[in-house]
């Protein structure tokens, strides 16, 4: 029964593949999401707390015609609060991006508000038959 169950997942697997999924958008399709989220940080006691909100979205496009797959993601946060006021190097760390190119920005940094973006996958891949080429950024 075990290995009627591998066989099952490992199938599934395969059918809802990235690759199989991608060729089937002739149209471009734009995605993502906001979420909002709250950080409470204290050391001993709640009377020292520091607490720090992030506003994070994700937008997501992805086209591909015939061979190609075009696909350009970005994320955007908005930090306020504690940790912004009482670090004043945290934006500057954002900015940092390990990139050959540097797709990374603070938009702002002052009082307790900070607002960062970068584009994290910005690629083109061509698949035939045999060939598989993608260049560009890449998760």
């Amino acid at each position: 029964m075990k290995k009627a169950v591998i066989i099952f997942i490992l199938i599934a697997l395969k059918v809802a593949g990235q690759d199989s999924l991608r060729r089937r958008i002739p149209m471009p399709e734009i995605g993502g999401y906001l979420k909002y989220m709250e950080q409470l940080s204290f050391v001993e006691n709640v009377d020292t707390s520091s607490l720090t909100s992030l506003l994070h979205n994700r937008i997501n496009f992805k086209w591909a015609p015939g061979n190609f797959l075009f696909r350009l993601e970005a994320r955007n946060r908005l930090f306020y609060g504690d940790l912004i006021k009482s670090n004043p190097a945290f934006m500057k760390s954002l900015e940092a991006d390990p990139g050959a190119v540097g797709l990374s920005r603070v938009w702002l940094d002052k009082y307790s508000v900070g607002i960062h973006s970068i584009i994290d996958r910005a690629l083109i891949n061509y698949n035939n038959g045999n060939w598989d080429i993608t260049l560009g950024r890449q998760r």
